[in-house]
């Protein structure tokens, strides 16, 4: 890790959640992997986190599935004690990390960037083949 003089003054423009097919068939358990992702403003890309887990995709339309995954992938990456804290993400493990990759911010300042969730082009298509029957 740098010393505090090395810091760089590059901001994080947004929070990038990837979530990726990993197995299974929809109506049954689809098990998906999130990888969440801080785009620099100088287009770098560090990943944060890295997660999996298992997902019914049901018989419900397919708008709701994909935004049941979206939201799922979301409350995946909330941290073990949000009900207590409040707190929509694991803050200060995030700025740790970025402290790796000689990124200096506060924790105020992370609250304040947005996330995108994007699903993977291969469960999209998995969920369109599904409903298509």
């Amino acid at each position: 890790m740098a010393d505090a003089g090395n810091f760089s003054a590059v901001k994080i423009g947004n929070f990038i959640v990837h979530v990726y097919y990993r197995g299974g068939s929809p109506p049954e358990t689809v098990f998906v992997e999130i990888v969440e992702y801080a785009r620099t403003e100088d287009l770098r890309t560090i990943q944060v986190r890295k997660h999996g887990w298992a997902q019914s995709v049901g018989r419900q339309s397919m708008a709701l599935e994909l935004m049941e995954l979206k939201q799922g992938a979301i409350n995946h990456l909330l941290p073990d004690d949000t009900e207590k804290t409040g707190e929509a993400q694991a803050w200060e493990m995030i700025q740790r990390r970025l402290r790796q990759h000689d990124i200096d911010v506060t924790v105020e300042e992370l609250k304040k960037i947005p996330v995108v969730v994007n699903i993977d082009k291969e469960l999209k298509s998995l969920i369109v083949k599904f409903r298509a029957g």
